[in-house]
């Protein structure tokens, strides 16, 4: 083969290699995966393991031996994250009616599957119970609608408008069908899970959660521009592909920075300031309740630290009783979108403003006597 037709040559979903390359181009440049990046987050795996799994289901078509790497990989994007056993729906398409790789697939990942189960036996009394709570009691239908225009307002934004292109993987000609079926149940399926999730739509990194589905994004976004661009001259194909990825580095960029990826360290430096605020301004002794907070004051102070999002309404008032009685006082720290869910889950009590570092804000609990 001459270097022009390697250049021209298609992977595995049909795209050509200078498409694929336009699409790396895309993910690296959006701001969701640089800024999950910088930090200890399980998001960027996810993504590597499940589409790791879907390659290699797909080349397992050829070669049979590839079933057992498939089965290996898709389990451990499950131990990454439990939500990745979604990925089920789209590497059953792949893998296809042939029971050979189904078995093959099953048994590389039945160990796995066996060492997760009694982990969560020993550390949480039941094998299929993970280390999240009961969090299946925080979806809920009614946060499908503001979710959703989440979606059509933030997703355009990370994939540099190249995204909206995707839909139309349904009618583009010239797909492999198993390719479509399979990219599209992919989206689908993630992120209409995560569609009645309460943490999907607080603010644009809440994509986080379903950052696993943006290679099937973009590679059924590309498809259709592939296909299009197939009508064109060769000539004007390498410019749009040139242009469109200086167009989708260029807007990563100016995100990345608008949206602050690259700054972590330093805005989470707020988690330290607010440690160091409540330790010099609270009485020794002091029960603080919290979410987004309570890991850092448990850690960095020596106050007792509630997560009110764990406690039941009964819990939470037999501790303020408990405190009371100890003479201790009660405050909860807050992020503004906690100030709304705890109109939904009230604690007891009176709540009184007691101070405001950014946007963290404090609150007392009044005393019998209305202090």
């Amino acid at each position: 083969t001459t270097p022009l037709d390697a250049w021209n040559s298609s992977g595995a979903a049909g795209l050509r290699r200078r498409v694929a390359l336009l699409g790396a181009a895309l993910l690296a440049a959006c701001p969701l995966p640089i800024f999950v990046s910088m930090q200890l987050l399980s998001d960027v795996p996810a993504l590597v393991w499940t589409t790791g799994a879907l390659l290699c289901a797909w080349r397992a078509r050829t070669r049979v031996a590839w079933a057992w790497v498939a089965g290996g990989v898709f389990a451990v994007a499950v131990l990454i994250r439990p939500t990745n056993a979604l990925a089920l729906v789209p590497l059953a398409i792949v893998l296809g009616k042939n029971w050979g790789r189904w078995r093959r697939t099953g048994l590389a990942g039945l160990p796995f599957a066996i060492a997760l189960g009694l982990y969560n036996r020993a550390a949480y009394g039941h094998p299929l119970r993970f280390g999240y709570g009961a969090i299946g009691e925080a979806f809920g239908l009614e946060y499908l609608g503001v979710t959703l225009v989440h979606y059509l307002t933030w997703l355009p934004v990370l994939l540099a408008g190249v995204g909206v292109l995707a839909p139309a993987i349904l009618w583009v000609r010239g797909v492999k069908w198993t390719w479509r079926a399979a990219l599209v149940a992919w989206v689908v399926v993630l992120t209409g899970f995560y569609a009645v999730y309460p943490f999907t739509f607080q603010d644009w990194w809440g994509l986080r959660f379903v950052l696993p589905a943006f290679p099937a994004m973009i590679v059924a976004a590309l498809l259709v521009g592939q296909s299009w661009l197939g009508r064109w001259r060769e000539t004007t194909q390498r410019v749009v592909l040139a242009g469109t990825a200086v167009w989708c580095v260029a807007w990563g960029a100016v995100w990345s920075s608008s949206l602050r990826s690259l700054r972590t360290g330093s805005d989470e430096r707020m988690y330290v300031n607010a440690t160091d605020w409540v330790r010099a301004e609270l009485p020794e002794g002091a029960v603080i309740f919290g979410g987004q907070m309570s890991g850092s004051l448990h850690y960095y102070t020596k106050f007792v630290t509630v997560n009110w999002g764990f406690a039941t309404p009964e819990d939470s008032a037999k501790i303020v009783r408990g405190a009371r009685a100890d003479g201790r006082a009660v405050y909860a720290m807050l992020f503004p979108f906690e100030e709304a869910m705890l109109q939904e889950r009230p604690m007891p009590g009176a709540w009184q403003p007691a101070g405001r570092l950014k946007h963290i804000t404090l609150w007392k609990l009044a005393d019998a006597a209305g202090r």
